[in-house]
């Protein structure tokens, strides 16, 4: 028989381990951080990756909203970022 030092050792852990998976579960969900990723050039094979990442939703399980825009030859991304511009007229967010 267990002595009662033991006992209230093992209740103390016990009430620890359950007060702690209570503050977890009381945990307000996170908003996710919007992102906007423009690829070099119309999609292609080489960013298949980017595209299955968006499908399978690993984005968003790493805590990112992601649009992708393809890119192409009427698409300067470099002054669409220097002008802050989300998006070009002439292509359609995936």
């Amino acid at each position: 028989m267990a002595d009662r030092g033991s006992t209230l050792k093992i209740f103390a852990h016990l009430f620890a381990a359950l007060a702690l998976a209570a503050s977890f579960a009381a945990a307000p969900a996170r908003a996710l951080d919007k992102v906007t990723f423009a690829t070099n050039w119309l999609a292609e094979a080489e960013h298949g990756g980017f595209y299955q990442a968006k499908a399978d939703g690993t984005y968003e399980k790493y805590g990112l909203d992601v649009t992708i825009l393809q890119g192409g030859p009427n698409a300067n991304n470099r002054l669409l970022l220097a002008a802050g511009k989300k998006s070009n007229s002439a292509l359609a967010p995936i």
